[in-house]
């Protein structure tokens, strides 16, 4: 894998360029007067792991929050720290861009953060945020895998916003996507650098449950389901998150459609 062309750096973990500075800064600008009209502020904040969205993040709200040094909004609720969530991440695939950086990397170079638990669905147990990313794989998530780890994503968000009623996302154009797919949003509205979309979701108790976690019910409804492989046996490679049929074929992988 090559990190670049000699003019353009791409990965691992492209960050955000000059250009989706300047429309992060703009974007912040806008939200300050948003506010001063009486727009609320979220109560949380969450994000992706991937340093553009953290960088788009930053010079987004900086100057509401009062992160690294900006000036905090007067109604800006106190203490608030971003939360970085790995499902928070674009598509997943072997594209060098989305290649996260190691978590002692973004540990220094973003110390204000706060790393989510990998989510015990992807792990079995829940464990700390692993140093390296062990998302970054030669198997494309399809879209129907991503919307399964978006409503993850969300579901963990509700439950780890207590009594918050505004909360802030910042990711990227796949993750809204499948968030307002999931939702029942429709179509994904065109989005330029640093665009927003509101969404209004009303949150109630799931009845019948019967003792089994959000994970376990919902996995029942996919259709294929969602299932830990090895796609490559005796090959080597860990095995991955797949849906549909796969079977090895003359050393490689065949895939079943569906």
């Amino acid at each position: 894998m090559q990190a670049g062309d000699g003019d353009s750096t791409w990965g691992p973990d492209a960050k955000l360029t000059p250009h989706g500075i300047a429309e992060a800064k703009k974007k912040g600008e806008i939200w300050r007067q948003h506010i001063a009209d009486g727009a609320p502020i979220p109560e949380r904040h969450f994000v992706s792991p991937l340093s553009r969205s953290i960088r788009t993040m930053e010079e987004t709200w900086k100057n509401v929050y009062g992160w690294l040094g900006g000036t905090p909004h007067l109604r800006a609720p106190a203490g608030v720290r971003p939360i970085v969530k790995e499902l928070l991440r674009e598509t997943m695939s072997l594209h060098y861009s989305d290649h996260r950086s190691s978590l002692n990397y973004l540990h220094t170079t973003y110390p204000y953060l706060i790393f989510s638990p990998q989510p015990t669905c992807y792990s079995e147990t829940a464990v700390a945020f692993p140093n390296e990313d062990p998302f970054w794989s030669f198997h494309r998530e399809t879209m129907a895998m991503r919307n399964h780890r978006i409503k993850t994503a969300l579901q963990e968000i509700i439950a780890e916003s207590g009594d918050a009623t505004y909360i802030g996302v910042t990711a990227h154009f796949g993750v809204i996507e499948s968030a307002l797919t999931v939702l029942g949003g429709g179509l994904t509205p065109h989005l330029e650098t640093t665009g927003v979309v509101p969404v209004v979701v009303k949150v109630e108790p799931s009845k019948g449950s019967g003792g089994r976690s959000w994970w376990e019910r919902k996995a029942r409804m996919e259709s294929p389901p969602l299932e830990l492989r090895e796609v490559c046996p005796g090959k080597g490679f860990d095995p991955v998150w797949v849906q549909g049929g796969y079977s090895a074929t003359n050393g490689g992988i065949g895939v079943d459609m569906w």
